[in-house]
């Protein structure tokens, strides 16, 4: 094992220092530098020879090899020489002198003091550069020294003048800009103020920003002097600032928000507003929140800088200038230390560093942008926490802006209050807070003076060996696009108990706000309870009704049900329809079992809480129909054989399904782990296609009737053509022939709840409108956010808190035509010569392909009621194209209870040969088109893609 001792060149900052021999590159005319900042560490890497890391320590340029050593105590005083005399025989000059020769012993004046001996140490310490003042020549004469037998007099006196000139240039450099600061600093001079900064009491910060709050003329002048402190990072410049303003022993009675702690709240301090001003003429391209982000960590260290103070370790590192005051102990040194520590105020250190402005700017710029994607990627992607860790120790060498920890990232909240409830716990968001959250984050303007709200209460869940749940308020925005947000959860082994605790926030706050409304970017919102939509359990839990599964269970009419072959079944479909005014004085006893504590908000208790068509339609009767079909009875139950005919058909359609269906279908066989969307894509689309000419007329025709009347209710172009009205009776016709079909047992609660369908979409709409999926898609997230079975509530909640503070990029402004994959292959028809050709394009929220780009996804239905086969994508002039071919004829897939052309569902047959050219606007769906038998096709407009809904 061997050490070196080096010089560096003066570009790397010049001195001597030890080294390992392994820290050399292969021609050792460079050296890696190890980072660490602590003595004791880099004594342990010099003296075990440490393995160079090259991502993370730093290469320096080798200007001489005094001398090489096996015995690591004799590199102290070797280093001592060679700082003093510059006379050690170099491996180098015994190469070039063929042998080892032995130099005489010079007798050589210090150029130290007396004072500046070392000590003996008993660990090796970091020895300091060459003794450079500004106004020597030090450096210079120990840099020829060794090599004076091979120059003469002249050739020395020359060197020196030359060298002289040198020092002399950046002297008066150095002056220059000196004198410049001098300049500044007058023009933004401290004012004449009764203070001396930094304020070392309350008593004096107090004075202090009355005093600013008093007088806006010393505010504007005291800014700008404060923006000349230093520092070009957003970081370094709102750092310099405070520490110049107040003091850690004051600093450390504040935090930012002086919330749940006995701390005052810096942010009420106009003293605060005064270091926002000054950072922000020295920084422009901040922006208020990264400088209080910065404040905030400034604040929160605040304790852990003075006891560096009362240790004597507050001296930080800097790579540009190392204090070299106390070098008894020969501390190794950085070599881009810098040469002058003689005067106040130290030559800038970008005499040795080049583009150190540019590299500070592109540091202000990039800040706040890798941090936020950061942020963005780590919660959109669900990463762990170690990982993101792990990511920001990668990435620190080379963004030291970055914290090390996610929490820091991200802004976990350290604690969370939770409260018991019963035998479980409850963390309450607030929704006010969640509200103004949710419309910052959006950053979306709310059309008129209302916001309509939607709320769900369900539960979920949490592992399957365990009755571990948690039971959520979540709330929707229904004025503008926007995602669920969380305003409380519960986490217990069972329904959260009492009610009336659970709800007991929830209600408060929304009382008021209905009451005094909500003020958001000083104006003020009325707040409207848009609905509640939750599946029956919920609903029947929050309004303390019976249960889905008792008599009188119904929440829209009267009818109390018969009690047939093991479950109630409700056979009367003309029942009359309950109030609300009837519900609240609880008319129908047998359908209360008590008072909900959401009477208190004045909402109708029966108008308010909508039939949710995910639950009552996808997961309730459509499951039901399959499960008859596979094993009912022997009048409905298909054989095996056309069960498998059927199941092969789904699982052939897989590659012609396009991207906007989240799930590809599946076989009958796997129908008990169907999702509902699965169920939903079979109820509009798929189910109309794979059962003809497969089951019966009869059930065939039946399911048609419920596949026509909520392909109508689920869009607004079909809700004003054919009327709520003709759905409800289409809807009615199917519950009367469920009895004959599948007989009373069938008619269970949620074939039931299709006769007040109809009611609730006169009310508020469309299916999609009033529907639970944006919920269950939510509850999933936080489901996914549990990474352990304890502290499952603080964990979920610390994930919510971190999903607040990102910024959401929904776009509620008009949508425009995006164009992706750009080609040149064509086809283009004759007056299409000179044009932008592409492979996708954005349409509303789906995606159109080109044909031999994604088959799947590029079928579209234009205003003319024709499919289109998109062969091709042009933009001339900002405008948009499609070039395809048309098909030859359309037929009906069905024709009762109506025709299929109506619903623009066609059989297709021969596409036509010849391109067409249709414009972008024309388009109004894309189409999800399956093969068929003898070369037909069969397409169905996908709902959500049609420009009405």
């Amino acid at each position: 094992m061997t050490y070196v001792i080096v010089e560096f060149h003066e570009q790397y900052g010049g001195g001597v220092a030890a080294i390992h021999s392994s820290w050399f590159t292969p021609l050792k005319k460079e050296a890696f530098w190890p980072p660490y900042k602590e003595q004791q560490r880099f004594d342990k890497a010099l003296r075990f020879g440490e393995v160079a890391d090259e991502n993370s320590w730093k290469l320096y340029g080798i200007a001489r090899i005094f001398y090489e050593t096996d015995d690591i105590l004799k590199v102290r005083q070797k280093l001592k020489d060679a700082e003093v005399t510059s006379n050690l025989e170099s491996e180098q000059e015994d190469i070039n002198n063929n042998g080892r020769q032995k130099r005489k012993h010079k007798i050589v004046r210090k150029l130290y003091s007396s004072d500046d001996e070392c000590s003996e140490q008993e660990s090796l310490p970091r020895p300091p550069p060459i003794k450079k003042d500004l106004f020597s020549f030090q450096s210079f004469v120990t840099g020829w020294k060794g090599t004076s037998d091979q120059l003469t007099v002249t050739d020395k006196l020359i060197a020196l003048v030359s060298h002289v000139k040198e020092q002399n240039d950046q002297i008066l450099t150095w002056i220059a800009k000196q004198n410049q600061k001098s300049i500044n600093n007058t023009e933004f001079g401290i004012p004449d103020i009764p203070f001396s900064f930094p304020v070392q009491t309350i008593e004096e910060l107090d004075e202090l920003n009355a005093y600013v709050n008093d007088n806006n003329d010393k505010f504007t002048a005291l800014a700008s002097y404060l923006a000349t402190l230093g520092g070009n990072t957003l970081t370094s410049k709102t750092n310099r600032i405070f520490k110049h303003v107040i003091s850690d022993v004051v600093t450390i009675k504040f935090n930012y928000y002086g919330q749940r702690s006995k701390k005052r709240a810096f942010s009420d301090l106009a003293v605060k507003n005064l270091i926002l001003g000054a950072v922000k003429r020295g920084v422009p391209n901040s922006t208020d929140k990264d400088i209080e982000d910065v404040m905030k960590v400034w604040l929160k260290h605040a304790r852990e800088r003075l006891k560096k103070k009362d240790a004597g370790k507050n001296q930080p590192f800097q790579y540009n200038k190392l204090d070299i005051k106390n070098n008894e102990n020969h501390e190794l040194f950085s070599p881009q230390a810098d040469f002058s520590r003689h005067t106040e105020t130290s030559v800038p250190s970008n005499i040795f560093v080049a583009n150190s402005e540019s590299k500070n700017l592109l540091q202000v710029n990039t800040e706040p942008c890798l941090r936020s994607s950061l942020r963005q990627w780590s919660v959109n992607l669900n990463v762990s926490h170690a990982a993101v860790t792990g990511l920001l120790h990668v990435l620190h060498p080379f963004h030291t802006y970055l914290p090390l920890s996610s929490k820091a990232l991200l802004k976990t909240p350290r604690q969370t209050d939770i409260k018991q409830i019963g035998d479980g716990e409850f963390y309450y968001f607030g929704l006010k807070a969640s509200i103004k959250s949710n419309l910052s984050a959006c950053n979306q303007e709310i059309k008129g003076d209302k916001i309509e709200i939607s709320f769900n209460i369900d539960g979920i869940p949490l592992f399957n060996s365990s009755n571990q749940q948690f039971w959520p308020i979540l709330g929707l925005i229904k004025n503008f696009r926007s995602k669920p947000f969380a305003i409380g959860i519960f986490s217990g082994r069972s329904k959260p108990k009492p009610l009336e605790l659970y709800l007991e926030d929830f209600v408060n706050e929304l009382s008021l706000l209905l009451q005094e409304g909500f003020k958001y970017n000083n104006k003020k919102y009325q707040i409207i309870v848009h609905s509640f939509v939750c599946d029956a359990p919920a609903r029947a839990f929050i309004k303390c009704i019976k249960t889905h599964s008792g008599y009188s269970s119904c929440e829209k009419c009267v009818n109390p049900g018969e009690y047939i072959q093991g479950r109630i079944v409700f056979k009367n479909v003309f029942a009359s329809k309950r109030t609300d005014a009837a519900f609240i004085i609880q008319q129908d006893e047998d359908h209360h079992i008590g008072l909900s504590p959401l009477l208190n908000l004045g909402i109708g208790m029966v108008t308010t809480f909508p039939v949710d068509y995910m639950h009552a339609c996808c997961l309730g009767v459509m499951r039901k129909l399959i499960s008859f079909w596979l094993s009912g009875t022997l009048s409905t139950r298909l054989c095996s054989l056309k069960v498998q005919i059927i199941s092969k058909q789904m699982i052939a359609l897989k590659q012609h399904i396009p991207l906007e269906f989240n799930r590809k279908p599946r076989t009958l066989g796997e129908v008990q782990r169907w999702k509902a969307t699965e169920f939903r894509t079979f109820l509009l689309y798929l189910g109309a296609f794979v059962l003809k000419n497969t089951v019966n007329k009869a059930i065939y025709e039946h399911f048609l009737l419920f596949h026509v009347a909520i392909s109508i209710l689920i869009s607004r172009k079909l809700i004003s053509k054919f009327g709520c009205a003709y759905a409800n009776e289409l809807l009615l016709v199917f519950v009367q022939h469920c009895e004959r079909l599948y007989g009373q047992q069938f008619l269970i609660y949620n074939v039931h709840m299709l006769l007040h369908l109809a009611d609730d979409v006169n009310k508020y709409g469309p299916l999609d409108v009033f529907s639970c999926f944006p919920f269950e898609n939510f509850l999933g997230q936080i489901k996914r956010m549990i990474g352990s079975p304890t502290n499952t509530l603080q964990q979920a909640c610390r994930r919510l808190h971190e999903i607040q503070q990102l910024t959401c990029n929904v776009n509620v402004s008009e949508k425009t035509n995006l164009h992706f994959i750009e080609h040149s292959s064509g086809p283009l028809s004759e007056n299409l010569i000179t044009c932008k050709q592409f492979k996708k394009c954005l349409f509303r929220d789906s995606v159109i392909c080109t044909h031999s780009y994604s088959p799947a996804n590029s079928y579209c239905l234009t205003n003319k009621d024709k499919v289109m086969q998109v062969q091709n994508i042009a933009l001339i002039q900002n405008n948009t194209f499609i070039i395809g071919n048309y098909f030859q004829s359309y037929d009906s897939l069905y024709k009762y209870p109506l025709d299929s052309k109506d619903l623009n569902i066609y059989v297709l047959t021969y596409l036509l040969p010849n391109l067409e050219i249709c414009p972008f606007n024309e388009v109004i769906a894309k189409c999800l088109v399956l093969p068929s038998e003898n070369g037909s096709w069969v397409s169905f407009p996908i709902i959500h893609t049609c420009e009405e809904i």
